[in-house]
């Protein structure tokens, strides 16, 4: 599955990677923890596959902790009154078309400082039946109608369950969970040694049934797919701004 951080596989590990580079930009307040934390929405209203009964149901209970996970399952609440107040908005992979009225609301939502992270499969929106990237284009990024596999055996069964460990394109990612030269306890010439030598390696994730991504300014890629699986080097993870 893929990951459109900002507006980005069907791991929680992923999900919360993406959520912890969030706050690593400073999009969600760390110091807003707890009971009075920042606003998760977990949508369940567009046909979503991944939803907090279901997918993501172990990244909700853990979110607990520290921010506010909520649900969003009807539609009646997919306004930009209820969305205002929220950090980030979860779309677990929808099923459903949006409308006009829809697109106007996430728009708007991103435009007051909102962020959104898109959830999507392998075939992209054929397969699921949306027309997400109509609105997705408009910040260089769409979800391609393909599929992810690996040309290598290795611990995992399935082909399309791709053990991926040279995907890393930014290294913000690796310091948001903890894996980065800065945050290992060696010296300063040691940690421009390895920024400089960086080679995508560092974290090793599975993505399982995705789709690889397209990618133009103003997005940049963040994960990708490496040498190893197929199709080679493709965006699997994207970030955007408004």
């Amino acid at each position: 599955m893929n990951t459109l951080s900002r507006f980005t596989s069907r791991t929680p590990y992923a999900c919360r990677s993406s959520f912890a580079a969030h706050q690593a930009a400073g999009d969600i307040d760390a110091n807003s923890a707890g009971a009075e934390g920042g606003r998760v929405l977990f949508s369940s209203c567009k046909g979503e596959t991944h939803t907090h009964k279901q997918g993501l149901k172990q990244l909700f209970r853990r979110l607990r902790s520290m921010y506010r996970p909520e649900k969003l399952e009807s539609r009646d609440d997919f306004t930009l009154d209820n969305l205002r107040s929220a950090s980030i908005l979860v779309l677990g992979c929808p099923k459903d078309k949006f409308s006009t009225t829809e697109f106007q609301v996430l728009k708007k939502y991103v435009q007051l400082g909102g962020s959104i992270l898109v959830l999507m499969g392998e075939g992209g929106e054929a397969r699921a039946g949306t027309n997400i990237n109509y609105w997705l284009e408009e910040y260089g990024l769409s979800v391609n109608p393909d599929s992810v596999v690996r040309t290598t055996h290795f611990k995992y069964m399935h082909p399309k369950e791709v053990l991926i460990s040279d995907g890393i394109l930014n290294r913000g990612i690796l310091n948001a969970v903890g894996k980065g030269p800065g945050n290992q306890d060696q010296d300063e010439d040691f940690r421009m040694k390895a920024r400089q030598a960086f080679d995508g390696t560092g974290l090793d994730y599975v993505y399982p049934h995705g789709a690889t991504l397209s990618v133009s300014k103003p997005a940049v890629p963040i994960m990708s797919s490496g040498k190893i699986a197929y199709p080679m080097n493709r965006p699997l993870g994207e970030w955007s701004r408004s």
